[in-house]
């Protein structure tokens, strides 16, 4: 099983968080579009475990926007998922650690966990709170890839 863990953005690159990890991990980290003032690409902390980052520039929208989600990053968050889906450990990252970082893990944990995907999410935050249009663009293109 795998298990996905919810952070913030201050937790992912202001803390020692990152480098007390010692196990593998790999790390999906979401910001803002560069249409957003304080938008930069997160800079996250080396560690020696960590066996791939995955970076993806989409707003917290909840309808279609030329800065919410695209097909392209849910094609890119199920590719990352495929190759590594031997690593035991994710942790996923948004600026506040509620809504699109949630969406992802939810959506990750339900296709690679199967069974109980909740149970498999560590949060400070109410996992209910999670982007919903987020959860389905990644669903909605593994449904695709399922049926292709």
């Amino acid at each position: 099983m795998n298990l996905f863990t919810v952070v913030n953005r201050h937790i992912l690159t202001e803390t020692d968080y990152i480098k007390k990890q010692s196990a593998p991990f790999v790390v999906i980290s979401i910001y803002r579009s560069g249409e957003n003032v304080g938008c930069e690409k997160p800079v996250i902390p080396a560690n020696k475990f960590c066996s791939a980052i995955l970076y993806l520039e989409f707003d917290d929208e909840v309808a279609e926007t030329p800065h919410s989600i695209n097909d392209q990053h849910a094609k890119e968050v199920l590719a990352f998922a495929e190759k590594y889906h031997h690593i035991k450990q994710w942790i996923v990252s948004c600026e506040a650690g509620m809504s699109r970082s949630v969406a992802v893990a939810r959506a990750l944990s339900e296709i690679m966990n199967e069974r109980n995907p909740d149970s498999f999410i560590v949060s400070t935050y109410n996992l209910e709170f999670y982007n919903r249009f987020v959860y389905k663009k990644i669903m909605n293109g593994y449904r695709q890839e399922v049926t292709e």
